[in-house]
């Protein structure tokens, strides 16, 4: 039997989000795929979001609905 894990929609979100902005591309393409902890430190840290300790999913979550915020405001402040 065989199972799925589908991320979580936000998760989805940002990553959307994230191809509205080349300078934070450019930084993730360091990482690799398995990653992930690392993917979203480093968008936290591009956010200006400091990151310390253990997270649960729920925080990883959360500091994902942040960063989503930020860079969507970040885009929308360039486009203006």
């Amino acid at each position: 039997m065989a199972y799925h894990y589908y991320f979580p929609e936000i998760f989805i979100e940002l990553n959307k989000e994230i191809g509205y902005h080349p300078e934070l591309l450019s930084l993730l393409a360091k990482h690799t795929n398995g990653e992930f902890e690392l993917i979203l430190a480093e968008i936290a840290a591009y956010c200006k979001v400091e990151v310390d300790g253990e997270f649960t999913q729920e925080d990883l979550e959360k500091l994902a609905e942040l960063c989503l915020k930020i860079l969507h405001k970040k885009r929308t402040i360039l486009l203006s």
